[in-house]
């Protein structure tokens, strides 16, 4: 029997409803609690690198006031847990 976790984040941006999904796998159980407390710490303050890396597709800085599409942090976070258990098929 073999338990995995994994994490997606799905991220909003600025000026359009478009949204972007990140999943990380391999996450370890005790790290599960403590989702929702960084999701919010990083949401405080999202890095502006992030903003302007983290873009939407339909990312537009023509008005330099007014640019659509940069990350505006994170909107939405599950976590998932898996327990898979083999069937011995040959007993």
């Amino acid at each position: 029997m073999a338990t995995t976790n994994s994490v997606t984040l799905t991220l909003g941006y600025e000026g359009t409803d478009f949204t972007r999904k990140y999943k990380f796998t391999d996450v370890e159980a005790g790290a599960l609690s403590s989702v929702k407390a960084k999701v919010l710490a990083y949401n405080a303050a999202v890095p502006t690198a992030d903003k302007n890396v983290f873009i939407s597709d339909d990312y537009d800085a023509t008005d330099i006031e007014n640019v659509i599409g940069k990350c505006a942090g994170i909107v939405a976070a599950q976590y998932e847990t898996v327990e898979e258990t083999e069937i011995p098929l040959g007993e």
